[in-house]
């Protein structure tokens, strides 16, 4: 009975923290996926000197590529137990790997809003940082 009473309060303190290290790794799997993806694509557009696309669905919380030859070699991502956001959901890359658009993505825990990383892609270059997200929107001032 004591053993029990001593294993249920250990694991009333180790749960929370658990918890909060479960909602951090979901957060950095989903960010290294999207690099990943965005990576791929560019890689490809130069490979293949042609124009590759991704695609952030932030409704399905897919990651695509709509480009007639596929430049996701691996296949689509499937992010889950995230939210995400997104100044652009289309990302080009050109035959130099080169990017029209400059977007910042933001993934947030499901579960916990308020702990937030992004994800920035600046243009022309498509050089890719990541950090943690202060503030609200998807401003890539705020990621750092």
């Amino acid at each position: 009975m004591v053993i029990v009473a001593i294993v249920s309060i250990l694991m009333a303190f180790s749960a929370p923290s658990y918890l909060v290290w479960s909602q951090k790794k979901k957060v950095d799997s989903a960010l290294t996926s999207i690099e990943g993806a965005m990576k791929e694509a560019q890689r490809q557009a130069i490979a293949k000197s042609l124009t590759c696309n991704v695609t952030l669905n932030t409704s399905t919380l897919k990651i695509t590529s709509t480009t007639s030859s596929s430049c996701l070699l691996t296949g689509d991502r499937q992010l889950t137990s995230v939210a995400l956001a997104t100044s652009a959901t289309t990302i080009d890359f050109d035959y130099l790997g080169n990017s029209s658009t400059e977007i910042t993505v933001v993934v947030s825990p499901s579960a916990n809003p308020k702990f937030k990383k992004c994800l920035v892609l600046s243009k022309p270059l498509g050089l890719i940082r990541t950090g943690k997200y202060t503030g609200n929107g998807t401003n890539s001032t705020n990621c750092s």
